[in-house]
């Protein structure tokens, strides 16, 4: 399960895992393919953070199935799906309020590199994926080599030292990595590797 036992948690995490397992609920139900990532992946890869936010990535049909279900229910519509245009990359996402959780889903999840777009959908997601147990069902998270460069790519330094410092705990799962990198054009490829470098993770 999510909830570990640092008092200073406790509350937090019992709001986070309530909307999880209804976020759960919403696309299991539904029959939608989900990945957790962002803090609450790194949570529940036991980096050290307090998750505020838990972010989905589904596919585009899933989306208007979600939010047509999350309307059904009456949580909060944040900001209603539509497409989203920030400077290092852009999606279809849209934001929710369930149980006082701020929930962000997003599909088409594209990164531009100068002239080039990276998109991220669920079934290329899903193989560089590890899974955990919440409320007795498998749900896939990203890895922490995906999540590391998801992080680069959105300029969360933060997130990128928590991540690395972590990869150095654990080593690197060389599958993963060697699929991301030959998906990368050589700057971001060799933006990443210094990542590695810096924080001195064998490669």
């Amino acid at each position: 399960m999510i909830a570990r036992n640092p008092y200073s948690l406790v509350i937090l995490m019992k709001k986070i895992q309530k909307a999880l397992e209804e976020i759960l609920d919403i696309g299991y139900s539904l029959g939608i393919n989900m990945v957790l990532m962002g803090e609450i992946s790194m949570y529940l890869h036991e980096i050290n953070i307090k998750p505020k936010i838990i972010e989905v990535i589904v596919d585009e049909d899933a989306m208007y199935l979600f939010e047509e279900q999350v309307k059904k229910l009456r949580f909060k519509v944040v900001e209603s799906m539509g497409l989203r245009d920030e400077k290092e990359y852009y999606s279809l996402s849209a934001t929710y309020m369930i149980y006082g959780v701020k929930v962000r889903v997003y599909a088409n999840l594209a990164f531009k590199y100068d002239d080039i777009i990276e998109k991220f959908v669920v079934k290329k997601i899903l193989p560089l994926c590890e899974y955990r147990n919440i409320n007795k069902t498998e749900v896939p998270i990203t890895t922490l080599e995906l999540e590391l460069l998801f992080s680069l790519l959105r300029k969360k330094q933060s997130y990128v030292e928590r991540i690395a410092n972590k990869l150095k705990e654990k080593g690197i799962n060389m599958n993963h990595l060697n699929t991301i990198l030959k998906e990368l054009p050589t700057e971001k490829k060799n933006e990443l590797i210094s990542v590695f470098k810096k924080y001195d993770i064998k490669i």
